[in-house]
């Protein structure tokens, strides 16, 4: 985007280098109203995400597990095979429902 607005790269070695008014209001645009509208709109996603009780829970169960699988895995090389396909399992359950309330 700032290539559009005439945005240059400063010379390696330049002590001294002034961009075009266009880049620079580009600049100020970006980071003040552009920043706003980013902020807003993860906001408004965060807002509107079909996080329930029961689907928090399991995430956060499936978290610990994966998170005592890496102790384990750290603590006794071969790991658990066992383990790893139930975590599977849990983390596509927790996609599939969010899948069916979404329809």
């Amino acid at each position: 985007m700032l290539g559009w607005s005439g945005y240059q790269s400063p010379p390696i070695g330049a002590v001294v280098f002034r961009q075009s008014d266009v880049a620079l209001t580009a600049i100020r645009v970006m980071t003040g109203p552009g920043g706003l509208v980013l902020v807003l709109a993860a906001m408004a996603i965060a807002w509107y995400y079909p996080l329930t009780r029961e689907k928090h829970r399991r995430v956060v169960q499936v978290l610990d597990r994966r998170r005592r699988r890496e102790v384990a895995r750290r603590e006794r090389p071969e790991g658990r095979a066992s383990e790893l396909r139930r975590d599977d399992r849990l983390s596509q359950d927790i996609t599939e429902d969010g899948k069916e309330e979404a329809q």
